[in-house]
């Protein structure tokens, strides 16, 4: 089978194209074009059904004009030379990229592919699109900040304009010993101030999981066998204490306890700052610097407090489709943590690695 892998260079991108080698595949890998997407007028960071709308507006306009372009051309080709597609790329850092940038590599760029490629598409997404709410495989989403918008906007176009059969993944935390957020994780895990306000499943997984169900989905697609039009990464036992403890290691002291209405409290202001701010945002209060500056610190205390919520009371989710817990195999996010937590007790972490 040929597997035409843009993203092979990412983090998750590496490992899909190791697992797939592994099962004897040829994997034809491709640059993901730079694309961005000028903003609609009025249209600020409150993301609401109507804001969605008018960047989906904006991501169709641009589909327009990129039809015959030299990057939908690559696009077209790399479809007619593989079986199936796999969509790895995008930027996954939640902070420190413009809107348009987001929503350039996040959902116009999967809607290209959906467009061009003459070949099944596999488009990986993320569970953020979800919010605090329980994980699904629904066609629903919740984005809180602009990276979930963007990828709740992906696969709202890939639905759209896609020409072949095509699947969604969300995946959730993804894991590994050598990424630098799990290595934060762990150090964090290691330090006296880790706690939890109460022991509840957590949404982390394993790359080499990830990698396997991937390449399954893949597999499948290319075989026209049955696939959902949207898959949710299946749960990997892990919770909020067995995550910190794995951490740890074993034998350490039991991570603090951190009193649940307190947690509740700090959660409950930090979404109200993200909001408040937002919203000032997105109805122009102040300069448009002013505002552009505020929409920002909003986007990261929603990202702060989401992280904090998710490491304090972790996050529920629903079955997935049960051939994908088959297919991801067995579950190692616990194992990944704890060679996180061995690989920074004697050191720092390493920066983020394209």
């Amino acid at each position: 089978m040929i597997i035409g892998l843009l993203g092979a260079s990412g983090f998750v991108g590496r490992h899909v194209r190791a697992e797939a080698e592994r099962r004897g595949h040829t994997v034809l890998t491709a640059q993901a074009p730079r694309l961005d997407v000028p903003a609609p007028s009025g249209v600020g960071r409150a993301w609401k059904r109507a804001s969605l709308a008018a960047w989906a507006g904006a991501c169709a306009q641009e589909l327009e004009s990129l039809a015959g372009s030299e990057e939908a051309e690559r696009l077209r080709l790399l479809g007619t030379e593989s079986d199936v597609i796999v969509n790895a790329a995008g930027l996954a850092s939640p902070e420190g990229h413009e809107l348009s940038s987001l929503m350039g590599a996040n959902a116009l760029l999967p809607a290209m592919l959906a467009v061009q490629s003459g070949a099944p598409l596999l488009h990986l997404s993320s569970a953020a699109v979800l919010g605090a709410g329980t994980l699904h495989a629904r066609p629903e989403t919740a984005p809180f900040s602009d990276y979930s918008a963007s990828k709740a906007l992906g696969e709202r176009l890939v639905r759209e304009h896609g020409r072949m059969p095509a699947c969604v993944l969300r995946a959730t935390s993804v894991q590994g010993p050598e990424r630098p957020t799990t290595q934060r994780f762990a150090a964090f895990a290691r330090s006296r101030w880790a706690g939890c306000a109460e022991d509840a499943p957590t949404p982390l997984t394993s790359a080499a999981s990830l990698a396997r169900l991937v390449t399954g989905i893949a597999e499948d697609l290319a075989e026209s066998r049955s696939v959902p039009e949207t898959v949710l990464q299946p749960w990997e036992g892990a919770t909020t204490l067995s995550a910190i403890r794995a951490a740890r290691g074993h034998g350490s002291a039991v991570p603090m306890h951190i009193p649940r209405t307190l947690a509740r409290l700090a959660v409950r202001a930090g979404h109200a700052l993200g909001t408040a701010l937002g919203s000032g945002a997105a109805r122009g209060d102040g300069s448009g610097r002013a505002a552009h500056a505020a929409g920002r610190v909003g986007q990261r205390a929603a990202a702060v407090t989401r992280r904090a919520e998710l490491l304090w009371f972790g996050q529920a989710q629903e079955d997935a489709w049960p051939r994908a817990a088959e297919l991801a195999g067995a579950r190692e996010v616990l194992d990944v943590l704890a060679q996180a937590g061995q690989a920074v007790s004697g050191g720092g972490t390493r920066g983020e690695q394209p």
